[in-house]
């Protein structure tokens, strides 16, 4: 008796997914961006990762390639916000 098989297999949907990913690609490059435009669209895509500490390692690498892909200019330190008085107010 042999087994019958359902649905992918792990291989099998991880090239799907990939697949996916190329034809976005495609899309993106026929649209016809620049490179300042593509590392800032690899910032974006990178602050939606689940994963905070994959998120930060992207994200500031990609500042520190090309710190003009982005409007706000010279790259501010990262501040955490501290909790402000009685009236709701947060300090930087």
């Amino acid at each position: 008796m042999s087994a019958t098989l359902y649905g992918q297999s792990g291989s099998e949907k991880r090239a799907e997914e990939n697949l996916v990913c190329r034809q976005i690609l495609r899309e993106i490059s026929n649209f016809g961006i620049t490179q300042r435009q593509q590392l800032f669209l690899i910032y974006l895509l990178a602050t939606e990762l689940e994963n905070v500490e994959h998120m930060k390692a992207i994200t500031s690498r990609v500042r520190d390639l090309d710190s003009d892909a982005f409007l706000s200019g010279d790259r501010e330190p990262d501040r955490e916000i501290a909790e402000g008085g009685k009236d709701g107010t947060f300090n930087a």
